[in-house]
């Protein structure tokens, strides 16, 4: 919600916006994942019902507003790897390949390629791009950037 709202308050001042993937983009790699991808999606929402997903977005929240990443990490993986199987793993490997690192790579790059040209740059993107291993925060530190979390 709040990058919603700062994206739409950029709207109407005097900001450039750059887009770092188009719609067409997202689009294309959202009906273009393999069947194996979709079957491994519907089967993860087994027996989940309107109020447990409701509760784990709400939880994945509140892990990510309060800087516990090591939640916010651990909510999207346990729970939903215990019951993979070996194949299963490496499609969801597959999957989060396709969904976050590879694209991670692509968005941490166009944030170095903007700072490069000494643009002062606030940045938005859904929140499981930046954390972890692969992240976009990540991958700018290893670049020898420097990120600070922001509390708002």
């Amino acid at each position: 919600e709040a990058a919603l709202t700062a994206a739409g308050s950029c709207y109407r001042c005097p900001l450039n916006i750059y887009e770092v993937e188009s719609v067409d983009f997202q689009m294309n790699l959202l009906i273009n994942f393999s069947d194996d991808i979709y079957d491994l999606m519907f089967r993860s929402y087994e027996g989940e019902t309107k109020e447990s997903q409701k509760q784990a977005l709400e939880d994945l929240y509140t892990a990510w507003k309060s800087g516990d990443i090591e939640t916010f990490l651990e909510e999207d993986n346990e729970e939903e790897l215990a019951g993979y199987t070996e194949e299963d793993k490496k499609i969801a490997e597959d999957y989060n390949n396709q969904m976050l690192y590879d694209r991670n790579k692509n968005m941490a790059k166009a944030a170095e390629d903007l700072m490069s040209q000494g643009k002062n740059v606030f940045y938005v993107v859904g929140a499981a791009h930046y954390a972890g291993e692969g992240g976009i925060i990540d991958l700018l530190e290893k670049d020898g950037y420097t990120a600070e979390r922001v509390q708002y």
